[in-house]
């Protein structure tokens, strides 16, 4: 009889996070696990998870001090005969840890996705001691902490101290076969799928995808975009997929730099895939990224990609080889390399092939199964 994956989260939007849930929890082996999912109410992602028959559970996770979440959590451990907890976040993390406390054990892991937790940026030095403190406690009961990258374990352990065998690195995976693909769309689909999106005829169309907040250097795109028509190209178009509370800054940013004719915010957008295949580059400007889902997904769909060197891209692109990079903040350096992609077909086709190969390695049926080994040691 298979064992049941409890997995907790505490945001329900639908982000890289939340893509690392579904794409475990759907790439389970069924005869070794099930998967059940306990998160706040979520339109976006509760769709996606029951679109693949993920059973889900609506669950407040308002914070450290929520005892009805932690009976909750109870609850579904003896109705469900849960025999491990993945927890996602601090606050899921946490509340899962408490229900366990009171329900004979049951193991709990952990998968860190930042290099800097929500904690690691409070200005009070007594908050930040308390949740420093609080989350080198977690850590000490977890057991198994999983991360997305080198560059996330890095960034935890400088400041809650080595967790040792504890801590294994697994990346976050995409499904490789989902498309549509670049060279499987015809010109006429391409068009159809830029009018959605209000790209002008003609146009170079270089995306990103991306949470509008400060850390993913948003201005540095703008700013870029200044360079492009510098340059005298204005056969560029920027579309930005995502939404934040930095969007009404940012739009007035463009238009303070008179290029809002060329770059447009398009909000959350739900189907990617499409607005990447129909796409001529992916960019990425985040200071430290700590993974990067989005560059594996554009990636996969064959077109190039060209990110800030820093953080967990640095451990998936191989420059030159399956993508390019450019220094965090540096505009002209984007500019420059969004040039270089645009009017060198070789190059270009060189990209898409590299990251064709080297995507592979991310295929989310091999990263759940290096989870599942997680499970396996843990539930021993």
């Amino acid at each position: 009889m298979p064992s049941t994956v409890l997995y907790t989260v505490c945001y329900s939007d639908f982000y890289g996070t939340q893509r690392n849930i579904l794409a475990t929890a759907r790439k389970l082996d069924p005869e070794r696990f099930t998967p059940l999912v306990a998160a706040p109410g979520g339109e976006m992602f509760f769709s996606e998870l029951k679109k693949e028959n993920i059973p889900v559970v609506e669950m407040p996770f308002t914070n450290v001090a929520d005892t009805g979440t932690i009976i909750a959590i109870r609850r579904l451990i003896n109705q469900n005969n849960v025999a491990i907890i993945h927890a996602h976040l601090g606050i899921s993390t946490f509340l899962s840890l408490a229900a366990s406390t009171v329900a004979d054990g049951v193991p709990v892991i952990s998968t860190r996705h930042f290099i800097e937790d929500r904690y690691s940026t409070l200005r009070s030095r007594l908050k930040y001691t308390a949740y420093l403190n609080m989350y080198k406690r977690m850590n000490r009961r977890l057991k198994k902490i999983i991360f997305v990258s080198d560059a996330v374990r890095k960034g935890v352990e400088s400041r809650e101290g080595c967790v040792g065998d504890k801590g294994i690195v697994i990346p976050n995976g995409v499904d490789i076969l989902e498309g549509p693909f670049k060279e499987g769309l015809l010109p006429e689909e391409i068009d159809i799928i830029r009018d959605r999106y209000g790209v002008p005829p003609g146009r170079k169309l270089v995306v990103t995808l991306s949470r509008l907040v400060p850390e993913k250097g948003l201005d540095c795109l703008l700013e870029a975009a200044v360079e492009l028509r510098k340059a005298g190209r204005d056969d560029f178009y920027i579309l930005v997929a995502g939404d934040g509370p930095l969007r009404i800054e940012l739009e007035a940013k463009a238009r303070k730099l008179y290029v809002n004719d060329m770059v447009r915010f398009a909000g959350y957008i739900k189907d990617v895939r499409s607005l990447l295949s129909a796409s001529d580059m992916f960019v990425l400007c985040s200071h430290a990224e700590p993974f990067g889902i989005a560059v594996l997904e554009a990636m996969s769909v064959g077109v190039p990609v060209i990110v800030a060197s820093a953080g967990g891209p640095l451990e998936i692109i191989r420059e030159g080889e399956s993508g390019l990079f450019f220094r965090p903040g540096d505009a002209k350096g984007l500019s420059d390399k969004i040039l270089k992609v645009a009017d060198d077909r070789l190059l270009w086709n060189e990209l898409v092939r590299g990251a064709r190969n080297r995507v592979m390695d991310y295929d989310e049926k091999i990263v759940a199964e290096s989870i599942m080994k997680v499970y396996d040691e843990v539930s021993k």
